[in-house]
Parts: C-alpha cells; sequence; structure tokens
C-alpha cells in the first residue's frame, strides 16, 4: 500500500496540474507526511480494534450462552419444582438436627412468600410509571407519549435504574421529531422519575414485601453499591427477608424475657 501510494502521488499531481488544478497544498501535505509510518500507525490501530471487536464477540457469546443453559435449568426448575421442594425437604430433615432444618425450612418459606410478594408489587410498580409517564408526555404536549410509557414500564423492571435506561431512549425520539422540546422532555422525564422513586415506588414495592420506605431505599443502595443491577433487585427482599427474621427472633427474646422476669 505504501508503494502505491507514494507512486500514485505524482500521477495526482500531474494530472491536477494538466486541468489547472493548484496542486501546491498537495505535495506540502505530502512532503510533511511520513507516509510509511502513518500506515504503520494505522495497522497497528486496525489490529488493536479487531482484538478489542473479537473480546466483545467473545464475551456476547459466553454471555448468551449462561443465559440460554440459565433459561433452560429455569424451565426445567419451574416444571419440576414441587419435586426438587419435597427432595430437598427430605435431605434437610434426614442429615440436619431438627431445630436446624425447621429454621432452614423456615427461612425458605419466608423467603418465597416475600420474594412472590416483591415480582407481585415490582410489577405494579411498573404498570403505575408507564402510565404516570405516558400522562405526563400528554399534559406537555411531548410525542411518542405511549410509546415512552410502554417502554418506561417495561424497563422499569429494573428497580431505579431502568427507567433511566429508557430516558435516553426517550430524548432520542424527541430529538427525532422535535428537536426544541429535548430539554422538556429531559426536565419532564426526571421530576416524574424522581417523584415516583421517591415516593411511589417505596411504598408500592415496600408494602408488597413489609418494608418501610426508608428500610426499600436504604437496602436498594447498598444492593446497587455491592452487586450493581443484580443487587439492587435482589436486595430488597433479602432485605425484608431479614427483617421478618429479626422481628420474629425479637419478639421471641422480649417473650422469653417477659416470662422470666413475671
Amino acid at each position: 500500500m505504501y508503494d502505491q501510494i507514494e507512486a500514485s502521488i505524482p500521477q495526482w499531481i500531474t494530472y491536477m496540474n494538466s486541468h489547472n488544478i493548484n496542486a501546491a497544498w498537495l505535495e506540502e501535505l505530502t512532503a510533511d507526511i511520513n507516509m510509511e509510518q502513518t500506515l504503520q500507525n494505522f495497522s497497528t490501530q486496525i489490529d488493536s480494534m479487531l482484538t478489542n471487536v473479537a473480546s466483545v464477540l467473545s464475551s456476547t457469546v459466553k454471555g448468551l450462552i449462561t443465559a440460554s443453559f440459565a433459561f433452560i435449568i429455569a424451565v426445567y426448575i419451574s416444571l419440576d419444582g414441587k419435586r426438587v421442594g419435597r427432595h430437598a425437604t427430605k435431605l434437610i430433615t434426614a442429615y440436619l438436627k431438627p431445630s436446624w432444618a425447621e429454621w432452614i425450612l423456615h427461612v425458605c418459606r419466608t423467603f418465597r412468600r416475600i420474594f412472590g410478594n416483591f415480582l407481585t408489587g415490582q410489577c405494579t410498580e411498573t404498570v403505575i410509571l408507564g402510565f404516570l409517564m405516558c400522562i405526563t408526555f400528554s399534559i406537555f404536549k411531548l410525542p411518542y407519549g405511549s410509546l415512552v410509557g410502554l417502554l418506561t414500564a417495561v424497563c422499569a423492571i429494573i428497580p431505579y435504574v431502568g427507567a433511566f435506561i429508557s430516558s435516553a431512549v426517550s430524548i432520542f425520539l424527541t430529538l427525532l421529531v422535535t428537536p426544541s422540546l429535548v430539554i422538556r422532555c429531559l426536565i419532564v422525564y426526571s421530576m416524574t422519575q424522581f417523584v415516583e422513586n421517591q415516593f411511589i415506588y417505596p411504598r408500592v414495592v415496600g408494602s408488597s414485601v413489609g418494608l418501610p420506605p426508608l428500610y426499600t431505599l436504604i437496602a436498594a443502595m447498598i444492593g446497587g453499591k455491592l452487586f450493581g443491577i443484580i443487587g439492587i433487585i435482589f436486595f430488597i427482599p433479602l432485605a425484608a427477608v431479614a427483617v421478618e427474621l429479626v422481628k420474629e427472633d425479637a419478639a421471641k427474646r422480649l417473650h422469653y424475657n417477659k416470662k422470666h422476669i413475671a
């Protein structure tokens, strides 16, 4: 490539001069450029880019394979969940002390109940947020209100974070239709999300799992700090289970203390 370019430059200059085109700028440009070094740098950048692309593709394929196996395993567990539960209960009861077995099974039942309530509350909250976003977009005369509401509801499955992900798409849609409304869209979307995240979500989801709004916010922040999006999703029901178990233990201890003091 270097040899070809070096041989072609004089031909380009001659062609331009023959057509009364000023080729002095091309001569100055090629005189100051080390073409060989430039092409070597370009080749190095291409190699680096291809390496990064291959790494991204490899990670994507691995992630898809892992997700596929996880989905298949989840389907089998769902179809055969009762049998797996009976087997696990038998093993726990057979190999552990009665007190330990009873406590572990109680924790599992508590987690199952609270996590089910959490999923119900989460779905309710996504519907509320979707309708709220659709209404506010309609009030402030922003485009694609229904689409933004649906997109926000789908992304809101991820607590506190999913709605922000959908905001980028909403702003982009507004930019395509009416660029002058982008600032209004950003303000309306941010304010709606703030109201929902700080007031509606903690009450809806927190009440479904038995957590006060303050505990819900703290659990989501701690989970997100430690484990990212997965932590935000699972730390709320985990915190609810922990609070429920602590309440039960505290009630037993108080009852025991009152009984012995009396």
